[in-house]
C-alpha cells in the first residue's frame, strides 16, 4: 500500500483535502465535463471520510500549460507553512499534465509540502506514476483523448438528466431560463408560448402532407420570422420537425460512437412519435 493509502489508514479517514479540475476546452461542454470530474472526486472523498476544503479549477487550459491560474494557486497554497492539507484529489493524473516530467514535478512539489496527490480513478498508483512510465507509447495520446471524450459525454448526460441545457442556444420553440445550482449559474429549457405555437403548426401541416418547403412558404406569407430573423426555408423547417428536443429528448454525443439518449430532459411540445414520423420524410420531399 502506498503513502496515500497509508495516510487514509493512519488518520482514520479524517484527511483535509483539496480538489483540482481541468478541462482543455471552455464553454458549456467543458462545464459539464468539469461537473463530472467534481462528482467523481466528491464520491471518492465521501466514501473515505475525506473532507474537501477547497476547489481549484482551470477551464479551457491545455495540460501542457503549467501557468494555469488554478494550478498555480494550488501550488502556492502548498507553500504556506500551515496549509493543513493532506491530499490533492484529481479525477486522473492527465488533469494535471500530459508530460510525465511535469506530473512528477507537480507531485514532488506537493509531496515536499506534505500533500499527497491522489488520482481517484486509480488511488493505488504511486505518486511517481511508474505504471504510466511503462505504458507510454503512441497509444497513450489516443487513450487520453478517448477518456476526455468519455468524461464529456458523462458530464453532459448527468446534466441532461438533471434537466440542464448545456448548448449555447435554445432550440426553436423554447427559451433558456437561468437557475441557481448551489451558487453556480445553470440553464434549463421552458416552452416559449409564441414560437411553440409555430412548431405545433409545422407538425400539424406535416401530418396533413405538406412538404417543408410548402410549410416555409406559408410561414413567410404570414410574416412569421425564422430563428435567424429572416425568411423560412425548407431545410430550416425540416430541422425543426426532426429535432427530438421538441419531444423533451436530449441526445448526448450524437456524433460519437456511443450516443446517449435522455428522455424527459425538459417539457415536450409534441410527442416522440410525432417527431419520429416527421423524421421519416424522404429527403427529396424535404427539399421541395
Amino acid at each position: 500500500m502506498d503513502k496515500t493509502m497509508n495516510l487514509l489508514s493512519e488518520t482514520g479517514g479524517t484527511v483535509r483535502a483539496v480538489g483540482y479540475i481541468r478541462t482543455a476546452t471552455a464553454g458549456a461542454e467543458a462545464e459539464a465535463a468539469a461537473e463530472h470530474q467534481k462528482a467523481t472526486i466528491k464520491a471518492f472523498a465521501e466514501e473515505r471520510g475525506v473532507k474537501i476544503v477547497d476547489w481549484y479549477v482551470d477551464l479551457g487550459y491545455s495540460a501542457h500549460n503549467l501557468e494555469r491560474p488554478g494550478l498555480r494557486a494550488l501550488l502556492a497554497v502548498a507553500q504556506e507553512p500551515d496549509h493543513g492539507i493532506g491530499m490533492a484529489l484529481v479525477s486522473d493524473e492527465a488533469r494535471l499534465a500530459r508530460s510525465l516530467k511535469d506530473v512528477r514535478e507537480i507531485t514532488t512539489t506537493l509531496s515536499d509540502s506534505g500533500i499527497s496527490l491522489v488520482s481517484v480513478t486509480d488511488p493505488c498508483s504511486g505518486p511517481t506514476t511508474e505504471k504510466l512510465v511503462h505504458s507510454i507509447n503512441e497509444g497513450v495520446a489516443s487513450y487520453l483523448k478517448d477518456a476526455h471524450a468519455k468524461d464529456t459525454r458523462q458530464g453532459l448526460r448527468v446534466g441532461a438528466q438533471r434537466g440542464y441545457w448545456v448548448s449555447s442556444k435554445a432550440p426553436y420553440g423554447y427559451r433558456k431560463v437561468e437557475v441557481n445550482d448551489g451558487g453556480r449559474r445553470r440553464y434549463k429549457l421552458e416552452i416559449d408560448p409564441e414560437t411553440a405555437k409555430v412548431v405545433r403548426v409545422m407538425y400539424d401541416r406535416d401530418g396533413q402532407g405538406a412538404s417543408p418547403q410548402a410549410i416555409a412558404t406559408e410561414l413567410n406569407d404570414e410574416g412569421v420570422p425564422s430563428p435567424t430573423g429572416g425568411p423560412w426555408t425548407g431545410p430550416q423547417v425540416r430541422r425543426v420537425l426532426c429535432n427530438l428536443a421538441n419531444a423533451g429528448i436530449v441526445v448526448v454525443g450524437k456524433n460519437s460512437d456511443e450516443p446517449v439518449t435522455v428522455r424527459d430532459a425538459h417539457p415536450a411540445i409534441v410527442s416522440e412519435a410525432v417527431v419520429e414520423k416527421a423524421k421519416q420524410l424522404p429527403k427529396q420531399v424535404a427539399s421541395q
